[in-house]
C-alpha cells in the first residue's frame, strides 16, 4: 500500500534543489512506496494551493532552522489538519510557541514533541432502539414507609413509653402489598415485639444499651434508602462546597484560591519592578538630555563673537611730541619702512620721539 507523502518547503529553501533531493530520498528510504507531493509552504498559506482533505499520511516541512520563529497561523493550521488522514502525523521543523495552536486545532504532541499526530477517529454503527407506547393508565409501583409503634408490655407501669404516631394505612394501600411482604412484615412485628421484652428492665423502662440496631432497618419492607449527596463537579456549571464540606472539595477550592493569589502577588511584583526600572530609565535618558543640551548651550556661547569695547585712552590719538609716547607700531619715526599703511606720518622723514611734526603739505593742499 502506497504512503502519500507531502513535502512543504520553505522559499529560501527552493535555491537549493539539492538540500530538497535529499529530503526526498530520506523518505523514500523510511517509507516504503511512497508518493511524495512538493509544495511551497507560503502558497498554502495564502490559498493559492488547496490540499484535498484526508489524502496524505505524512506532511514533512522542510525549512532553514531560523524559520522555526515564525509561528503557524490558525489557517494554515486548519489546512494541514484537513489535508492529513486519521492517524497521520506532521513532522519536521516544528515551530516555537505553536503548542497551543496544535491542540486547539486538534492535533496531539508527540512524546518527543517533534511530530503532530491527527487522532485515529472510528465510526460507530446506527444503533437500532426499539420504542414502545406507555399505557396513560398504567400503574405505577408505590412505595410505602410504615411507622410502628411499641406495644405497652404491662398495664401497671405508671412511666409512659415514647411511641411513635400511630400506624394509618388505608385498604387501598394494604392490598398493593404482595405477600411476602405482608409476611416479611408479620415476622419483623413479631421478632420486634420479643426483642422489646428483653429490653424492658425491673422498672419498666427501656434499656437504650441494649437496643439492637437490626431493630430499626426496614430495608426488608421494600423502602428506598436515601443516600447523602455528595459533593460532585458537573460538566457545565460547577457546583461550589458545602458549609460543612467533608468530602474534601472545600480544601481544593482554597489551594486553588491560594495558587491564584499567589500568581497575582508574583504578576503585581513584576509588574510593579517593571515599572520602577522604566521610570528610573526615564529619569536617566531626561538627565542625558539635560546634560547634553547644556554642553550644547555652552559650545554655542563659546561660538559668539567677543565684543571690543575701547576706553577714552584707547581712543585718544597718539602725540608724538610727548616724549616716550610710541604709535601702535612703535616704529613711526623710524620712517615709511617702518610705517603702516594708515600712519598720518607716511611720506614724512624719520624724526625723533618728542621731536615737534609739522606737516606743511596739508597747508599747500588747502
Amino acid at each position: 500500500m502506497s504512503v502519500k507523502i507531502l513535502l512543504l518547503f520553505h522559499p529560501t529553501i527552493a535555491t537549493e534543489p539539492e538540500r530538497i533531493d535529499d529530503t526526498k530520498n530520506v523518505l523514500s528510504n523510511e517509507y516504503s512506496n511512497a508518493q511524495i507531493t512538493q509544495y511551497i509552504i507560503d502558497r498554502v498559506a495564502l490559498g493559492q494551493q488547496t490540499l484535498d482533505d484526508d489524502t496524505y499520511d505524512v506532511i514533512y516541512y522542510l525549512a532553514p532552522r531560523e524559520a522555526s520563529k515564525n509561528e503557524f497561523n490558525k489557517q494554515l493550521t486548519d489546512y494541514l489538519y484537513k489535508a492529513l488522514k486519521n492517524g497521520g502525523k506532521f513532522t519536521g521543523l516544528i515551530p516555537d510557541n505553536s503548542t497551543i495552536l496544535a491542540i486547539t486545532t486538534g492535533f496531539l504532541i508527540s512524546d518527543d514533541e517533534k511530530s503532530w499526530l491527527k487522532p485515529q477517529t472510528e465510526k460507530s454503527a446506527p444503533a437500532v432502539v426499539s420504542l414502545r407506547r406507555t399505557k396513560k393508565n398504567e400503574d405505577k409501583a408505590k412505595t410505602f414507609l410504615p411507622s410502628f409503634k411499641r406495644l405497652d408490655i404491662s398495664k401497671d407501669v405508671k412511666t409512659p413509653v415514647p411511641s411513635s404516631p400511630p400506624t394509618s394505612i388505608s385498604d387501598n394501600e394494604e392490598k398493593v402489598l404482595s405477600v411476602e411482604q405482608k409476611k416479611a412484615k408479620l415476622n419483623f412485628l413479631s421478632n420486634l415485639t420479643n426483642e422489646d421484652n428483653d429490653n424492658y428492665g425491673d422498672d419498666g423502662k427501656v434499656d437504650e444499651d441494649i437496643l439492637d440496631d437490626e431493630a430499626l432497618e426496614l430495608g426488608e419492607i421494600g423502602n428506598v434508602i436515601t443516600e447523602p449527596v455528595d459533593c460532585k463537579t458537573t460538566g457545565t456549571k460547577r457546583r461550589r462546597a458545602c458549609k460543612d464540606c467533608t468530602c474534601g472539595l472545600k480544601e481544593i477550592e482554597e489551594a486553588e484560591e491560594q495558587r491564584q493569589k499567589s500568581i497575582q502577588r508574583s504578576l503585581l511584583s513584576k509588574m510593579a519592578a517593571s515599572a520602577s526600572k522604566e521610570a528610573e530609565e526615564i529619569e536617566n535618558r531626561i538627565k542625558l538630555r539635560e546634560k547634553e543640551e547644556e554642553a550644547r548651550s555652552k559650545a554655542e556661547s563659546t561660538k559668539k563673537k567677543t565684543i571690543v569695547r575701547f576706553t577714552a585712552d584707547d581712543m585718544t590719538e597718539i602725540d608724538f611730541t610727548i616724549e616716550g609716547k610710541t604709535g601702535g607700531c612703535n616704529s613711526c619715526s623710524l620712517g615709511d619702512a617702518f610705517r603702516c599703511d594708515s600712519c598720518p606720518f607716511l611720506g614724512l622723514p624719520a624724526f625723533k620721539p618728542g621731536q615737534v611734526v609739522t606737516i606743511d603739505s596739508f597747508g599747500e593742499d588747502i
